[in-house]
């Protein structure tokens, strides 16, 4: 959603009015931008990626 002309302005709007630590928190959790604790700069193998996506197909079973 971040990445949609939609996404990009609400988020814009979002940071804009936040005025508190616990403001940028909650629009981290809405936009889905929490830390995954893997570094960027670390490889991430196909299996994991296909494993992670098993997993919240999963979790996820009352969704299309």
């Amino acid at each position: 959603m971040t990445h949609s002309p939609l996404g990009q302005n609400r988020f814009r709007q979002q940071l804009v009015q936040a005025r508190l630590p616990a403001d940028l928190k909650r629009i981290a959790r809405r936009f889905n931008l929490t830390p995954s604790g893997v570094p960027a700069d670390e490889p991430i193998t196909a299996g994991e990626i296909t494993n992670g996506f098993l997993d919240w197909q999963e979790r996820t079973v009352d969704r299309p």
